[in-house]
């Protein structure tokens, strides 16, 4: 075989696996946007509205000044709306749909919306005993108990961001080296976290009370009958559940975590391996404020 019909060989091979990853990526997002894009489905189905790009204006309309969604929120709903319209279902997307989504975009600048412009809802630090003992009330014997009992305090020991729970599934816990492995979502790689033996006992409780597979979502979601389905809700459900739960964002339970361990004399890169933070700046600038108490030990 000469030279150039190897070159050619490895051209076709190249272009293949090129191919081979544009259907991955595809694949992907159409799972990651495919809640998304059923919710807006059903609001076109009660409102007598076509899925095409004239009815994501109006939907995105209605979550935006009706809703009051988040502007990440509605980026996402943008996103998903935009590949299941087009790449999907062959739509060709308006001139007039982008206007829309701009104009929609620019209200974050102006009051009311203004307050609903930041990534992550405004939250605090509160101790963590307070936040345990809201948790412990969820440690009974009744499987919706032990099920948010253990959701509950992963979250807090692991100081994982809502996008990081939904994604876990119970292969991602190691119980001999007491780690779950993490999809930092952000950072794109997978981060190891320590867990306490409490959580991992509660955790393992969990999987016997409902028998979980490996590959089901460690979340998941359970109807109004108690019944387990291993599907990855979005985020803002699990942030509605959480804060159902026991009263707080899940931010809460991840700034209290992290300012829990500085407290606890940890240092910034210690804290930083446990929260899966990249910059140990972001834990100083927006997580540990120094209070009174806190300078009462130092003066």
């Amino acid at each position: 075989m000469n030279e150039e019909s190897i070159i050619r060989i490895n051209h076709f091979q190249d272009e293949k696996r090129i191919q081979e990853i544009k259907m991955l990526t595809k694949e992907k997002k159409r799972k990651d946007y495919e809640g998304e894009f059923n919710l807006f489905k059903k609001w076109c189905s009660l409102n007598h509205y076509a899925i095409d790009f004239f009815g994501a204006e109006k939907y995105l309309l209605h979550e935006v000044e009706v809703k009051g969604v988040r502007l990440n929120t509605m980026n996402r709903k943008v996103a998903a709306l935009r590949f299941y319209l087009a790449e999907i279902q062959g739509h060709i997307e308006s001139e007039v749909f982008s206007e829309s989504v701009q104009a929609m975009r620019d209200l974050y600048n102006f009051e009311p919306y203004l307050e609903k412009k930041g990534i992550n809802p405004v939250t605090f630090a509160m101790q963590k005993e307070e936040a345990l003992s809201l948790i412990e009330k969820f440690n009974t014997d009744k499987p919706e108990d032990i099920r948010i009992y253990a959701i509950c305090l992963v979250n807090l020991i692991t100081a994982n961001r809502p996008s990081e729970m939904i994604r876990l599934r119970l292969k991602d816990f190691d119980f001999s080296r007491r780690e779950v492995a993490v999809k930092l979502i952000k950072q794109k790689i997978l981060h190891r976290k320590r867990l306490t033996v409490e959580a991992l006992f509660a955790v393992q409780r969990y999987i016997s009370s409902f028998k979980l597979a490996p590959d089901d979502y460690f979340v998941g979601k359970l109807d109004k009958w108690g019944n387990y389905s291993s599907i990855q809700i979005n985020a803002n459900t699990y942030r509605q559940n959480i804060k159902k739960w026991i009263n707080v964002a899940p931010y809460t339970l991840r700034k209290t975590q992290i300012t829990s361990m500085h407290r606890n004399k940890a240092d910034l890169a210690t804290i930083a391996r446990q929260s899966g933070h990249k910059s140990v700046q972001t834990i100083s600038e927006h997580y540990i404020k120094l209070d009174s108490t806190d300078l009462d030990d130092y003066i």
